[in-house]
């Protein structure tokens, strides 16, 4: 993904079947934290401001939602996409 200084982007992950940790930044810190929230369906929706120019990556993971006492799959889904700030 590529954006200029002063850019917003925002990120959403479906809450349909899995339940999302982040995003966090990996890397320098070139984009700043606007605003973060989940709704009741446990979608997530974060959005960012670029501040500098460079290379880092937004990364997040999602576990399987499962029911108390049902067989649920053991797994980790990574996202990721790296960022270009110019």
């Amino acid at each position: 993904m590529h954006l200029r200084v002063g850019q917003r982007v925002q990120v959403v992950l479906s809450g349909a079947t899995l339940q999302w940790s982040g995003p966090r930044l990996v890397g320098p810190h070139l984009l700043r934290l606007r605003g973060r929230a989940t709704d009741g369906a446990g979608t997530l929706r974060a959005s960012y401001v670029a501040v500098g120019a460079g290379r880092t990556t937004l990364e997040a993971s999602g576990a399987p939602k499962c029911s108390p006492g049902k067989a649920c799959p053991q797994f980790i889904l990574l996202w990721q996409v790296r960022v270009v700030v110019r």
